[in-house]
């Protein structure tokens, strides 16, 4: 079983810093009108970042559940 992942994330920076990302590249364009507006620059430059991350574990649970009716408990083992 893996214990990462590989993650895209797409960047469009224009020439005042300001930013927007997604993992659709396709959206970026769309993405930088709505937060940032069509007027602040006209330079702009797109930045593929691939990210490995660590998947979170698993966790497991043990425990017996009791033939009569009453409370059990549950213990990550």
């Amino acid at each position: 079983m893996a214990t990462t992942t590989q993650v895209e994330v797409w960047v469009l920076v224009d020439e005042n810093g300001d930013a927007v990302s997604s993992c659709d590249p396709d959206c970026l364009s769309d993405l930088y009108e709505e937060q940032i507006g069509t007027d602040h620059a006209t330079g702009r430059r797109v930045v593929k970042v691939v990210l490995t991350v660590p998947l979170p574990k698993p966790v497991e649970l043990t425990g017996v559940v009791p033939a009569d009716e009453g409370e059990a408990t549950l213990a990550i083992a």
